[in-house]
C-alpha cells in the first residue's frame, strides 16, 4: 500500500517536548519520540499513563499546548483533525468505534480516502485476504460481529485509506487469546509485506515489545525509557513492572 524503503529510515513522525492537557490536568509532560519509515514503534505503560492521549494529540484532539509535532517534515500541531488525517495518518482507536448499524462493507467504505479510491478493489481484496471472516460477514451489521471481528473491521477500515502512518490503540483489548495472536500476526504482516509504518499502543507489553523495532515507556505523562524492543523486553525493570517478573 505504502511504498516506503525501510532502509532509508527517514522520520515519518517526530514529537518534540509535547505537552497536552485535559482541562487543568496535564496528561503529556514534555513527550519526545520519533517514528521512522517502515518501523513498528511500541509505546507501553500502565493505565492512565497518557498513551491514548498521545495518539489523540497527534490527531489534534486535544491539541498540544506546547511543543511540536512533525509529520512528513511539516508541522501538524495547529492543523485540524480532518487535515491531519488527509495527510496520511489513520487512527484505529481503543474500543474499535465501528458503526454498529452499518454493514461490514459500509464500514470499510467509510475508511476510503481521496487518494485511495482508485485502489479500492485491490485494497478490499487484500483486507478480505487478511481477514476472511469479514468477507463472510460483508453484508452483516457491524454491531452483530464478535469483539475480535469488530477489531478486524476497525483495522481494515483504517488501512483501506492507504495510510503513511497507522496508529493502533490497544488492538488486543478484551479479545480471546487465539484472536490476539491473529491480530498481532496481522500487524507484523502489514509491516513486513506492505512496509506500513505503525505506532502501537498496547497493554500487552510482551507482545508489543516482541513486535517493536523500537519502543518507549510512558509513566505519568513522561517518557522514562526507550530502546529497541528486544532491549526493553530483556530489561529487568521492564520485566518486573510490565511482564510479571
Amino acid at each position: 500500500m505504502v511504498d516506503i524503503n525501510k532502509q532509508e529510515k527517514a522520520n515519518i513522525l517526530a514529537l518534540k517536548d509535547v505537552h497536552s492537557f485535559y482541562g487543568q490536568v496535564e496528561a503529556l509532560r514534555g513527550v519526545s519520540l520519533q517514528v521512522k519509515a517502515g518501523e513498528i514503534v511500541s509505546l507501553i505503560g500502565a493505565n492512565g499513563a497518557g498513551k491514548t492521549t498521545l495518539l489523540m494529540t497527534i490527531c489534534g484532539k486535544p491539541k498540544a499546548q506546547k511543543g511540536e509535532i512533525i509529520f512528513l517534515n511539516q508541522s501538524i500541531v495547529s492543523k485540524p483533525t480532518h487535515e491531519i488525517i488527509r495527510l496520511g495518518i489513520a487512527h484505529c482507536p481503543e474500543g474499535r468505534h465501528i458503526f454498529p448499524k452499518m454493514t461490514v462493507m459500509e464500514n470499510l467504505l467509510m475508511g476510503i480516502a481521496e487518494t485511495s479510491k482508485e485502489f479500492f478493489k485491490q485494497d478490499l481484496k487484500r483486507i478480505f485476504d487478511l481477514f476472511p471472516i469479514l468477507y463472510d460477514r460483508r453484508t452483516q451489521r457491524g454491531g452483530t460481529l464478535s469483539g475480535g471481528e469488530q477489531q478486524m473491521l476497525a483495522i481494515g477500515r483504517a488501512i483501506i485509506s492507504r495510510p503513511k502512518l497507522l496508529l493502533l490503540d490497544e488492538p488486543s483489548l478484551g479479545l480471546a487469546p487465539i484472536i490476539v495472536q491473529k491480530i498481532f500476526a496481522t500487524i507484523r504482516q502489514l509491516n513486513k509485506e506492505l512496509q506500513m509504518t505503525i505506532l502501537l499502543i498496547e497493554q500487552n507489553a510482551y507482545h508489543a515489545l516482541q513486535l517493536a523495532d523500537r519502543a518507549y515507556v510512558l509513566v505519568n505523562g513522561y517518557i522514562t525509557m526507550q530502546g529497541t524492543g528486544q532491549e526493553l523486553l530483556t530489561n529487568p525493570e521492564i520485566s518486573k513492572a510490565y511482564l510479571g517478573g
